[in-house]
């Protein structure tokens, strides 16, 4: 996280977003730690009737107060195509966002910055989410109950976003063990060729546990040991 290599990707992610955008579509970017419990599109493209219809960008709740007023999250959020749109994003690839990739080595600032600033000089219309509705790291590590609710489905939340933890390891470690991991063992750390061969049995129908943390929100069979 942070380094290189990161940038790199993380500025890819966004200029593929500038791309569409500039194609003429609606787009939802998410990073590859986020799971789905319900699918969030109808919310988002309801452009008739939906509470969120008049909004350009819509961002889950990062959970950083540093982030203040708008705690926008680069791994779960949705573009609608338009005018202040296409200005952003051309402002974020092209004019300036790509060397603040680099320098601070993640889009999330980058992002922040941006999207601040034409909120206010240029009456970008963004919507942060709920965080009950679309939880993250900060629940995982500071609300063990409501995370325990997800994961029991006593609560069933659109997404939740595994953020919030120090690396890769961590961040699967957490998704094991609160049942939100899917891919098998025999596809991690594979080259791209031989993971073409085993996709059609890469990713399990059912989460995949292991117990790594009794301190924190888990599956039942993990909470027993």
């Amino acid at each position: 996280f942070g380094d290189l290599a990161f940038a790199y990707l993380s500025f890819a992610k966004l200029v593929s977003g500038f791309i569409i955008n500039h194609l003429g579509y609606d787009f939802l970017s998410q990073d590859l730690d986020v799971v789905w419990y319900k699918d969030p599109m109808n919310l988002f493209l309801d452009k008739n009737h939906g509470e969120l219809k008049d909004f350009d960008m819509i961002f889950m709740d990062d959970g950083n107060h540093n982030f203040n007023p708008l705690r926008t999250n680069t791994g779960f959020y949705f573009v609608r195509y338009n005018e202040k749109t296409r200005f952003l994003l051309t402002d974020v690839v092209l004019y300036g966002g790509g060397e603040m990739v680099l320098l601070s080595g993640v889009d999330q600032i980058t992002m922040f910055n941006i999207v601040h600033e034409h909120h206010a000089r240029h009456g970008l219309q963004v919507k942060i989410l709920d965080w009950k509705d679309f939880p993250g790291g900060k629940q995982y590590v500071q609300n063990k109950n409501f995370t325990n609710y997800i994961i029991d489905r006593k609560i069933t939340p659109y997404i939740f976003h595994m953020h919030f933890t120090k690396n890769s390891t961590q961040k699967q470690e957490r998704m094991r063990q609160s049942g939100m991991w899917f891919a098998k063992d025999e596809c991690l750390g594979r080259n791209k060729s031989v993971v073409d061969t085993l996709s059609a049995g890469c990713c399990s129908p059912i989460p995949i546990i292991s117990c790594h943390d009794k301190y924190f929100p888990a599956d039942l069979s993990c909470r027993t040991v």
